[in-house]
């Protein structure tokens, strides 16, 4: 009797964890990107409480690293949460108030939260395409500035919306591909100067990032 009840317990084990492997509903995924930025007017404040200096300024594509997990509910709809680090150099630029700088770099670091629902567009099972929206809070967004031969940084974290499109592939039963597109939006955030408050840079930032990423289904 009590060898039947282990076979039967043992047995009753291994399917439920044969089901719970098989459902595989957290993944991980590793991502490597182009950040897009474009131009952006600088408005900046030296602290004397004269108006702001509006100066125009161009920004490189540069790139974008992080990592994401997420979980499943059902079939379709996943909650994914992740960290971000996107850079954009930053081209010559004459700051009235505050000099020419010859190099310098607008940068953020975040950490969101997004509901996605998975499609199968191309009719495959391999292939999902998604779409979702979520909430990012950047840790830290700074800007700075190389000017004769100084580094002149500002800085602050703000919070941003986040749209998110792209499409997967399964190389295996565990093993994925990612492809995606990810809009974050943002209103012009002010960014301080850490040993002069008063001193402040006004910016837009709201960067395009185009992903390829690798992930593994656990």
């Amino acid at each position: 009797m009590n060898y039947r009840l282990r076979t039967i317990a043992a047995v009753t084990l291994t399917t439920a964890l044969a089901t719970s492997a098989s459902a595989q509903d957290w993944y991980a995924t590793a991502d490597l990107g182009l950040n897009l930025l474009g131009d952006r007017t600088l408005t900046y404040e030296d602290g004397t409480g004269t108006p702001g200096t509006q100066n125009d300024a161009s920004f490189d594509p540069s790139f974008a690293a992080g990592g994401r997990v997420g979980r499943y509910f059902g079939e379709r709809f996943r909650l994914e949460g992740e960290l971000m680090y996107r850079t954009n150099g930053l081209q010559d630029v004459a700051v009235q108030g505050l000099g020419d700088a010859t190099d310098g770099n607008y940068a953020s670091l975040g950490i969101g939260l997004s509901a996605l629902v998975d499609f199968n567009l191309f009719g495959s099972d391999r292939y999902r395409t998604y779409v979702g929206a979520g909430i990012v809070l950047i840790e830290e967004i700074d800007i700075d500035f190389t000017i004769d031969g100084q580094e002149t940084s500002f800085q602050t974290n703000d919070v941003a919306a986040q749209l998110q499109a792209g499409v997967r592939y399964d190389t295996g039963d565990r093993w994925f591909v990612d492809v995606g597109l990810r809009y974050l939006i943002s209103d012009d955030v002010t960014l301080e100067r850490p040993d002069n408050a008063l001193q402040r840079i006004t910016a837009g930032y709201d960067p395009l990032t185009i992903t390829a990423g690798v992930g593994l289904r656990f």
